[in-house]
């Protein structure tokens, strides 16, 4: 088990890497040129769905599989002069984004009264936790850490943020769905 979850943890730190490059390096300059700054954060969050999706097929245990992530974003923060990775704010809007996804699966099973394992294959199941969970670091950043004192700018940021968070939960689903399918005709192919 031990090993299961180091290589999960260290699957999940090249993969939280991986979607952070590709956000920074395609997705942003890409709704920088279609929409420029009608949007003030980004409006496909990969690494969200990633967390998602982590806690959909670990459980719990996803919480002890991002923590080295985690870890490792909080000693890459000490290093830069511009965060305060110390800060009680900082250090809670982190353990939301830790423990969201793996609260909201527990929520949404207990909502659902199901408490078998097969609502975890359904796919809405998956976007339903997305959007509680998106929704739990949205109210939590924005409690903790507003962008603004104007309650409407503060709303569309809300919003925006929101509708980042289930892009990149369905963005996800959706690559997963496209490799599964190219595995598949590669299988037959082969067979």
């Amino acid at each position: 088990m031990v090993r299961v979850i180091a290589i999960a943890a260290l699957c999940y730190l090249i993969l939280h890497f991986a979607l952070h490059a590709l956000q920074i390096h395609a997705i942003q300059p890409l709704q920088y040129a279609l929409i420029g700054d009608l949007a003030p954060v980004l409006l496909v969050f990969p690494i969200h769905g990633l967390r998602v999706l982590c806690a959909w097929y670990f459980g719990l245990w996803s919480v002890v599989i991002m923590a080295p992530t985690a870890l490792l974003l909080f000693a890459m923060h000490l290093i830069d002069p511009g965060h305060d990775p110390l800060s009680l704010t900082h250090l809670a809007i982190k353990a939301t984004f830790l423990f969201s996804a793996p609260a909201s699966f527990w929520i949404i099973r207990a909502c659902l009264a199901r408490p078998d394992d097969h609502m975890a294959l359904e796919w809405r199941v998956i976007m339903l936790v997305g959007l509680l969970s998106g929704l739990i670091n949205v109210l939590v950043i924005g409690l903790l850490q507003p962008p603004s004192a104007d309650g409407q700018e503060i709303m569309v940021w809300l919003l925006s943020m929101l509708v980042g968070y289930m892009a990149g939960v369905f963005l996800l689903l959706l690559l997963i769905l496209m490799a599964l399918r190219v595995t598949k005709r590669v299988i037959r192919r082969f067979m």
